[in-house]
């Protein structure tokens, strides 16, 4: 994450204040080591749920291991 913060820094900075540079991978690695993965994971689907709401149709996985999920429960 700290090498792509640095090959986009000056796109970033459109969007964010760096007033310490881009974070180093040590600083990355201790906020990720906060995240309940529980709570990352309601809050994604619940994110995830609002573009289906307001597209107001389902939203079909282009993911490969969701095909193949997909597939294997017809056998």
């Amino acid at each position: 994450m700290e090498n792509y913060g640095i090959s986009k820094k000056q796109w970033l900075e459109k969007f964010l204040a760096l007033p310490h540079a881009i974070p180093s991978d040590n600083i990355f690695r201790r906020v990720l080591e906060f995240i309940n993965p529980e709570e990352l994971n309601r809050c994604f689907l619940q994110w995830v749920e609002t573009f289906v709401t307001k597209m107001g149709r389902e939203i079909i996985p282009r993911d490969g291991n969701t095909i193949r999920d997909l597939y294997s429960d017809r056998k």
